[in-house]
């Protein structure tokens, strides 16, 4: 048997390991609250939602990138958000709980489509991060655009197997010329 879970972290990794073991879609929650050895009470007392477990972790991540976007010294945004995603990206171990959240997105389309709900909180964290770094001359609604096309960016790259930062990073790269009209 196993032992009682007795906080959320131990909750977490209990559900994570479920998740990518049976995938995403093949785990109740009554599954959760078997494996974690806890009452359905005691187990929503720790976690608001089935899908919390793993949206969480991501709008951690989100606000980890926001952060860096934030401390980051860079003078083109559009760089300094590729850099700040990138580098994230690349800190994520993939048996750290985020890391295993992302595998979870990636091998599931339904909690995918839950996860683009998260969009507009992180958009308003990186969009804050710019404005307070002063790019795009503070101006709030360029940030934001700026802001919601590396998210786009970012959700069409990554969600996808077998994404790498140099997939992202040379969408990024590309994107400014995609955005740019030349007369015919």
């Amino acid at each position: 048997m196993r032992p009682r879970a007795t906080s959320r972290d131990h909750i977490d990794d209990i559900a994570l390991n479920l998740f990518l073991d049976r995938g995403y879609p093949n785990v109740t929650t009554e599954d959760l609250i078997r494996a974690c050895g806890v009452s359905r009470p005691t187990f929503f007392r720790y976690v608001p939602s089935r899908d919390a477990l793993v949206l969480d972790h991501i709008a951690a991540f989100g606000e980890q990138v926001a952060g860096l976007v934030r401390d980051s010294d860079g003078h083109y945004a559009w760089e300094v958000l590729r850099e700040a995603i990138c580098a994230a990206i690349k800190s994520l171990d993939p048996e750290s709980r985020a890391g295993m959240a992302f595998r979870i997105l990636q091998a599931s389309q339904g909690i995918r489509s839950s996860a683009l709900e998260l969009t507009r909180a992180w958009r308003n964290q990186l969009t804050d991060a710019l404005v307070d770094s002063s790019h795009y001359d503070g101006d709030a609604e360029r940030c934001e655009v700026a802001a919601a096309m590396a998210i786009g960016l970012f959700q069409m790259t990554w969600a996808r197997p077998r994404a790498s930062t140099e997939v992202l990073r040379n969408a990024f790269n590309e994107a400014p010329s995609l955005t740019t009209m030349n007369p015919d």
